[in-house]
């Protein structure tokens, strides 16, 4: 799912950077108090309720079931409509606030797809990857999920909300690249953040599959010599290394398109040559660095080049990256 953002204006504060637009909010939510920005009535039932919540307990074993009551919409200030954060062929994310805690989330509500058993599958992968994630500061946490209202079928995931808790701004790598808001010095201490993200992803287990600038978030802790805050997003296609490899079993013609329109999935994972894996994560790594840099650090390109090497043993490993972008921002802080 492409990682839309509502608000277009980044909060990161670097030394390139100038005086961010404010987005026009009332006063911030806050747990302990009642919301400034007006929020519709609370979530409908659905029609038969224990049957949803059944079946929902039964498929997400491991995941808290919420109740669609306890959810707010919240409202955006001007429009009066729900503020969306991301939108894709699955379906919408919707900033709410879970009422019983006060905290704003990000649900993400399918369409009506009863008859596509790869969007409920892609459903359960995220929640299950979250679930074995829990406990990483680099992944959005997880709430829990809401019963399908009606026929969808697929319940709706409930994860932290990625953003400022006051202007609801939010922020992605690629909406940064866009806009030139790195200066160099962040640019390096990103990228190092990032492949600090995927090695703790990996350390449980876990290949993200599509790693790429809109399923990073930046977050608005990022700025002076703190280092960076992020969070990767978006595990409905990842994979356990624990079972079976992944292989995609494309047509030629549609190998043609993935390899134009995905650019950041490995070429040999899309031929169908070998399956998912930290290789390819390296991959889609590079590809980010790439972009990341630009023309604003020569070295940072170099090493994404070195992660996209068409021969795959000769990438680097997940720790040798690191090394390499240490020294890079350690050498680019002292010019």
């Amino acid at each position: 799912m492409p990682a839309v953002c509502y608000y277009q204006t980044c909060t990161i504060k670097t030394e390139t950077t100038t005086e961010p637009v404010k987005a026009t909010v009332a006063k911030p939510i806050k747990a302990t108090a009642e919301p400034a920005i007006a929020t519709a009535e609370p979530v409908e039932a659905t029609a038969d309720p224990e049957n949803n919540s059944s079946k929902a307990t039964h498929l997400f074993p491991e995941c808290e079931l919420l109740l669609q009551s306890d959810l707010q919409h919240v409202l955006h200030p001007t429009t009066n409509n729900p503020i969306t954060l991301g939108k894709g062929a699955f379906g919408v994310v919707r900033l709410m606030k879970n009422i019983k805690t006060g905290r704003l989330c990000a649900v993400k509500t399918f369409q009506n797809h009863l008859m596509n058993a790869k969007i409920f599958k892609d459903a359960k992968v995220e929640v299950q990857m979250l679930t074995k994630l829990r406990g990483l500061k680099c992944v959005p946490e997880l709430f829990g999920i809401v019963p399908a209202e009606g026929n969808t079928g697929v319940p709706s995931v409930v994860q932290e909300f990625i953003g400022d808790q006051d202007t609801l701004m939010t922020c992605t790598i690629k909406t940064a690249i866009r806009k030139k808001i790195f200066s160099a010095d962040i640019i390096v201490r990103v990228a190092l953040s990032i492949v600090k993200a995927l090695i703790d992803v990996q350390s449980r287990g876990i290949c993200h599959c599509d790693l790429k600038p809109d399923n990073i978030m930046l977050m608005p802790e990022l700025q002076g010599g703190q280092d960076p805050y992020i969070k990767v997003i978006d595990f409905g296609r990842a994979v356990s290394t624990a079972n079976k490899p992944k292989y995609e079993h494309l047509t030629p013609e549609r190998q043609g398109e993935v390899l134009q329109r995905s650019a950041h999935i490995a070429p040999e994972v899309v031929l169908g040559l070998l399956p998912y894996s930290e290789n390819s994560e390296m991959y889609s790594l590079g590809k980010i660095f790439i972009r990341m840099a630009g023309d604003r650090s020569k070295y940072l390109k170099k090493i994404g080049k070195m992660c996209m090497h068409d021969d795959f043993r000769q990438r680097p490993t997940d720790e040798e990256t690191q090394g390499g972008t240490d020294v890079i921002y350690r050498e680019e802080a002292m010019l």
